[in-house]
């Protein structure tokens, strides 16, 4: 039986980033820290290989306001291909 795990912002992980430039993300899942860092002012690239995730994600991004939109770019590649 698999189990379903939540991802979450990790605060103390991430605090010590100050928003400008760029943000790739490698194995974005679906597109949770792309939504944060988008909407902190970062233009954000995800790259996926599983379509489901992406799909998920792209559905999360729709929701966002139109700038954090903007600012995301989802990518279905290998990580070693990218």
């Amino acid at each position: 039986m698999s189990q379903q795990r939540n991802q979450c912002y990790q605060h103390h992980r991430m605090c010590y980033l100050v928003p400008k430039g760029e943000v790739l993300e490698l194995g974005c899942h679906i597109g949770f820290n792309l939504i944060y860092y988008a909407g902190q002012g970062f233009n954000c690239t995800g790259v996926e290989i599983s379509q489901s995730l992406i799909d998920i994600a792209e559905e999360r991004i729709a929701i966002q306001p139109q700038e954090i939109q903007n600012r995301i770019t989802l990518v279905k590649s290998w990580i070693e291909d990218f």
